[in-house]
């Protein structure tokens, strides 16, 4: 999981970057690097790739701003739907 969600963060806002530069604790959203269009094509990839529903107030600094907290908040949607 962790892979694929650097890996699109890579390829889709920092292209031609070097992978190892994106830290998994490396703010995204708060340093600018996100922005809101961003964000939205990450929930977008997240919710198609897990089979998961982001709501409007889960998207939020303290989900979207590292890669870890996105890890995170993906892994706990993802237990939510677990039976």
């Amino acid at each position: 999981m962790r892979e694929k969600i650097r890996n699109y963060i890579l390829s889709a806002f920092l292209y031609g970057e070097d992978p190892r530069n994106l830290k998994d604790n490396a703010q995204l959203l708060t340093t600018g690097v996100l922005d809101s269009r961003a964000v939205l094509d990450l929930v977008i990839f997240i919710e198609r790739e897990w089979n998961i529903e982001v709501a409007a107030h889960e998207v939020s600094v303290l989900n979207f701003d590292r890669v870890d907290d996105v890890v995170a908040f993906v892994e706990a949607k993802v237990r939510e739907k677990l039976p």
